[in-house]
């Protein structure tokens, strides 16, 4: 019996002694714990008001976001004659050229207005060759059109002037346009001041 009491108070005392110990061990990490939640609430917040800072910002840029103008189309670009050739026949090119270009000719006469330039005729179209390089092309207004350039247009005064401007030199027997040293010259008869041809030539022929 006197044994038993020993232990009882051993035991007893244990118990009490771990009360203490657990009381003392126990407010910290609940204060740790109520530290972490509120780290992570407060993070959250942070997060929400940097999240409400952001999409204001986003708002405020939009409503500064001027509107886009509407496309305006291009304006139509006049194509630039520098009358490097009529019907594909350059001043340069020569008669191996010329049939290369354009096959054997119809005839082959001598010029009626100056006799040492030798006359090529193709349909619609004749082509002077002074020493073998082409002096002058005629095409002839029953031909519809003809090409400068590349482009092609009608044979007449308006279409021309359309797209070569106004001409360089007015003569009574037709108006002239020039590029540098290559001229397109319109004839038109002197009486019925209709078009008869276009010539296409060398300054120096003139």
């Amino acid at each position: 019996m006197n044994k038993v009491i020993p232990i009882v108070l051993l035991f007893g005392g244990l118990t009490i002694f771990g009360g203490f110990i657990s009381k003392a061990i126990s407010p910290p990490a609940f204060e740790m714990t109520t530290q972490a939640v509120t780290s992570t609430v407060e993070a959250k917040q942070a997060t929400t008001s940097a999240d409400m800072q952001s999409i204001e910002l986003k708002r405020i840029n939009l409503d500064k976001v001027e509107p886009m103008e509407e496309s305006k189309p291009n304006k139509t670009v006049k194509t630039k004659f520098d009358l490097n050739n009529v019907n594909g026949i350059s001043l340069n090119d020569n008669v191996e050229i010329v049939i290369e270009k354009l096959g054997q000719p119809i005839s082959i006469d001598k010029d009626s207005y100056t006799p040492e330039l030798i006359v090529y005729t193709y349909e619609e179209m004749n082509i002077g060759f002074s020493d073998g390089i082409v002096s002058y092309v005629e095409v002839l207004v029953a031909a519809g059109t003809v090409k400068i350039d590349g482009i092609s247009l009608r044979i007449d005064s308006e279409s021309l002037k359309k797209a070569l401007g106004e001409p360089d030199f007015v003569a009574e027997d037709g108006i002239v346009f020039q590029r540098n040293v290559f001229l397109v010259k319109l004839f038109t008869d002197m009486e019925t001041h209709e078009v008869t041809s276009l010539h296409y030539y060398h300054h120096s022929n003139t």
